[in-house]
């Protein structure tokens, strides 16, 4: 059977005008998602086979996704802190795992835009946001491929795609104002 715990209680008060949708429709899944979010969204879709899904919406304002629509063994994390952020994970491939972090280490931080799709089998890819007004983007077709982005300042750009199998990639982006394309 499938699994799933929604929690939205916060200390002093609770999350006002939020939501959250979790639609298992595969088999042994387990989803949980803690919100503490003003106007916050989370949705997540589950149609494979032990899947996992973590979602921490804290950032007012701020949606996640995850949909897992098919395939086996696939993790997906999202640990939402800054305001106004959206941040989204799909999976459809096998033994995939993806993470996106957007922090609020150091105020203000807000306005992060996250994306991870892996179709293929066997990825690994992260995604870490800190600062202001990022836009970060994985895609995964082939297999056995690992990525990395961490952007920290503001208005950074990074976007990857690997499409062949047995690719690393790694993209720091400090201070303001930068773009990285990276094809594999």
């Amino acid at each position: 059977g499938n699994a799933s715990i929604v929690d939205q209680t916060a200390p002093g008060a609770r999350p006002q005008n939020s939501s959250v949708l979790v639609s298992q429709f595969g088999d042994n899944n387990t989803s949980s998602v803690e919100q503490r979010a003003n106007q916050g969204y989370v949705e997540v879709l589950q149609g494979g086979t032990n899947g996992d899904s973590e979602v921490l919406n804290y950032g007012n304002r701020s949606v996640a996704y995850v949909w897992q629509l098919s395939g086996d063994d696939n993790s997906a994390y999202v640990l939402q802190r800054a305001e106004d952020s959206e941040a989204g994970i799909f999976q459809t491939g096998d033994r995939n795992a993806a993470r996106i972090f957007q922090r609020e280490d150091s105020p203000p931080t807000e306005n992060f835009a996250a994306g991870i799709a892996q179709t293929g089998d066997d990825n690994d890819s992260e995604i870490d946001q800190d600062g202001d007004n990022h836009i970060a983007g994985n895609l995964q077709t082939g297999d056995d491929n690992e990525s990395d982005i961490l952007q920290t300042g503001s208005t950074n750009v990074a976007l990857v795609g690997q499409f062949t199998d047995n690719n690393l990639s790694a993209v720091t982006q400090g201070g303001s104002g930068n773009f990285a394309l990276v094809v594999q």
